[in-house]
């Protein structure tokens, strides 16, 4: 341990040697977007209303990474709670591990990209627990949002989850009246959500609110053959993996193109043929045992090509209109589509 001082400050702070960028550190520079570092560096301060109990998170972080002292904690009217450190040491080092001064852009901080992954997850988790919003999927609405008055940071948390776990997302502006433009980074789409819950939200509400949106999102078709094809192990063949669904020849013949087009199942040389899962399709099917059920379709492959081919002999050119017509999804219609050759809008 070393201890560091400015000049002739008071409230010094003590670090171990090497100080190393940790998912403590991670996290507690992920909990800025909800402080602040004074102009000045004089003074940290970090205040919270959605749980208290991050307040307390705060401070055993700073006590345990920096022995740091004289740490005050007030509630208001309001129900929020500060935190305030008045620490010159402190904000300097802060400032030093890319936490932005009250007067300057909020950024990401660069050694934050270029981490490991459970330290990135740290950093991410917490942001979003500070300043994300889960919009409640009883109403329609499946996405997450993250705000921010500073444009700068919301195009780094949009690299930064592109880059470090493949999640997509598109940044919308909105005016306040009085106060000018802020902006929201938006995640939509089921496979960037269930990433997103997979990395977590460190803020028990939002994680539970994520939790339900992304239950309520049925399985695709490949994810139940998938799976299916896990509990046929170590080799199955298409008539085994059609007595298990209950899906016709054709119909199971194609989950199994579209497993092999995603590198997750491979055909195996023999007579009759037989398949057996990839490396990687051996572990997505382990990661999607636990949600995924293994259900015998309701419907009839047969008799839903019977209805969109009388759709079709119709005259009918789209994909809704069929839908419509023959009493079927959207995506069951795509599907039969899909297996017949046809192509529509």
């Amino acid at each position: 341990m070393i201890e560091l001082g400015i000049g002739l400050s008071r409230n010094d702070i003590s670090v171990t040697i090497p100080f190393v960028l940790n998912e403590k550190v991670a996290t507690l520079v992920g909990m800025m977007p909800d402080g602040s570092l004074s102009k000045g560096l004089l003074q940290i301060e970090f205040t919270q209303k959605k749980d208290a109990s991050k307040v307390d998170e705060f401070k055993k972080l700073l006590e345990e990474l920096f022995c740091t002292k004289l740490i005050r904690i007030s509630r208001d009217k309001t129900g929020s709670m500060t935190l305030l450190v008045g620490s010159k040491p402190l904000a300097n080092f802060f400032h030093c591990l890319g936490v932005s001064k009250s007067d300057e852009p909020y950024r990401v901080p660069s050694w934050i990209v270029n981490s490991p992954e459970s330290v990135v997850k740290a950093y991410v988790s917490q942001v979003f627990a500070m300043e994300g919003s889960v919009c409640d999927p009883t109403i329609g609405k499946r996405e997450v949002r993250l705000h921010s008055c500073d444009f700068s940071f919301m195009k780094d948390m949009q690299h930064l989850l592109e880059k470090r776990f493949c999640i997509t997302s598109s940044i919308f502006t909105y005016h306040v009246k009085g106060y000018g433009n802020k902006y929201y980074l938006r995640i939509g789409k089921k496979e960037n959500l269930l990433k997103l819950r997979d990395v977590g939200i460190a803020l028990a509400t939002h994680q539970r609110r994520l939790e339900r949106v992304c239950s309520s999102y049925k399985p695709a078709a490949w994810q139940i053959s998938l799976v299916a094809g896990s509990k046929l192990s170590p080799t199955f063949t298409s008539e085994d993996l059609a007595s298990l669904l209950r899906t016709s020849k054709w119909a199971t013949l194609w989950r199994i193109k579209k497993l092999r087009a995603r590198g997750l199942i491979v055909r195996n040389f023999s007579k009759p043929f037989t398949y057996s899962l990839t490396e990687l399709g051996q572990k997505l099917a382990g990661q999607l045992s636990s949600t995924v059920k293994i259900q015998p379709v309701r419907t009839s492959p047969r008799e839903n090509e019977r209805k969109v081919r009388a759709a079709l002999k119709v005259g009918l050119k789209t994909k809704h209109d069929i839908a419509r017509f023959a009493g079927i999804t959207h995506t069951t219609v795509r599907e039969v589509l899909m297996r017949i050759g046809i192509k529509l809008k």
